[in-house]
């Protein structure tokens, strides 16, 4: 792929959390992430990762697993593109399916209010993302976009 052109390849990892991953569905657990990581890295070429932090039923282990992830692999990694709260789109997967994935939330109202079974919501999860912005930057390594689930404000609040 280096000599047909290919410099940077961008992975969406995710999570560190074979845990989390199972409840995304990604098919591929975290060791074969940090495999492909390290074959593109050797391959020369760069190396680009997304994460989403808080996605229904990520416990405080599972993103601290994400966090021991980017730690073990930084040597590999180039960037970090993008660091993400998982955000709820109501006709996506997860909002027609909100039994399959624990959350809970009031239609018409907000979806970034959706809290899952572990009680987490959106504070939570910026906080997620504030912790991860940390890490990558105490690593030395770039990041490009940061998503911060934000109220809408064209949708009420429920109170």
């Amino acid at each position: 792929m280096k000599r047909a052109g290919c410099h940077t390849l961008i992975y969406g990892v995710e999570s560190g959390s074979d845990h989390v991953l199972k409840k995304m569905g990604k098919g591929y657990a975290s060791d074969q992430a940090q495999e492909v990581i390290k074959l593109t890295y050797e391959a020369g070429i760069c190396v680009n990762i997304n994460i989403i932090v808080g996605f229904p039923g990520e416990t405080d282990d599972d993103f601290n697993e994400t966090l021991k992830f980017i730690v073990k692999n930084k040597k590999y990694i180039n960037e970090v593109t993008n660091v993400s709260g998982c955000t709820l789109f109501p006709l996506a997967d997860m909002g027609k399916n909100r039994q399959k994935y624990e959350i809970s939330w009031e239609e018409h109202t907000d979806p970034m209010l959706f809290k899952d079974s572990n009680g987490i919501g959106r504070n939570e999860r910026n906080n997620r993302v504030e912790v991860m912005i940390e890490e990558i930057s105490s690593l030395g390594l770039s990041r490009a976009i940061i998503n911060k689930p934000a109220m809408n404000p064209n949708v009420k609040a429920v109170a």
